[in-house]
Order: structure tokens, then C-alpha cells, then sequence
């Protein structure tokens, strides 16, 4: 937020255990971290990579809580897959308010494809919600 005085920022939020599961997806069987690696998670190395990819998800969203209000627009996940148009409109009058001015440049599809893993009882999803659960006891809500 320092580093970025003029900056807006867009807090896309989605459930943690599917943006976890989805970081685990595009590491898998890879040595390097996928997105952006949180301070809190130079460390880790020694620790699973469900543990890896959870503490990521817990510290990048604490972050952006400490975004200023009056220069975040938060939507959610959901809603960008469901209406990418409304979202992009909702983005521009965001940023027009703020004499920020965003043009269109390509068509968008209706909707993308979108399915939350969180009601599944598979090894990763369960091995992934501990790890949430022992960061959030450790370290508090996110």
C-alpha cells in the first residue's frame, strides 16, 4: 500500500480451501511456488506443500485486508465467472470515480466454467482445511 500511494486495489475473494486447492493444482510436481509468495512463507520449505499452499492463501488474504477501503473494490469469484461483463462495468465505474479511466478492448464470454471442491472429502481438500484451521488457531481470522 506504501509503495503504491496512487494505487486501486480489487480484492477477488474465494473460498480459501479453493484457491488453496487450485495453487496445489499448478504446483504439483513442481519445485517452484506458483503466484505470489508472502514473507510469512520464505520459511516453509520444510513444511508440506498443503501446508505451503494454505499458509499462502492465509497470509496474502491478511494482506489484503490492510488495503484501504476507499481504494479497494471487492467482488467476489463467483460473481466474475457468473457475469464477467457486470464485473468489468462494476470495475470501470469503480475506477471512473476515481478519475481513473479503463476502456474494453475485447469481447467476453457470458460466463466461465466455476466449481467449488469444498464439499469434498478428498485427501487434499481434508489435509488442506487442517492446515487452514491450524494457521487461523496459530494466527487468528482471516
Amino acid at each position: 500500500v506504501k509503495q503504491f500511494p496512487e494505487a486501486i486495489f480489487l480484492r477477488l475473494s474465494r473460498d480459501p480451501i479453493d484457491t488453496a486447492l487450485s495453487l496445489l493444482r499448478c504446483r504439483a510436481g513442481k519445485e517452484f511456488w506458483f503466484s505470489v509468495r508472502p514473507a510469512e512463507c520464505r520459511d516453509l520449505s520444510s513444511c508440506s506443500i498443503h501446508y505451503q499452499v494454505a499458509a499462502q492463501v492465509y497470509w496474502i488474504r491478511k494482506r489484503l485486508k490492510q488495503a484501504p477501503a476507499c481504494r479497494t473494490l471487492d467482488i467476489s469469484y463467483e460473481d466474475v465467472c457468473s457475469n464477467p461483463r457486470a464485473f468489468l462495468e462494476k470495475l470501470t465505474e469503480f475506477c471512473e470515480e476515481r478519475n481513473i479511466f479503463l476502456r474494453v478492448r475485447s469481447l467476453l464470454p457470458v460466463s466461465f466454467d466455476y466449481q467449488s471442491r469444498v464439499e469434498d472429502q478428498s485427501a487434499d481438500i481434508l489435509e488442506i482445511r487442517k492446515c487452514i484451521d491450524e494457521l487461523v488457531s496459530q494466527y487468528g481470522p482471516i
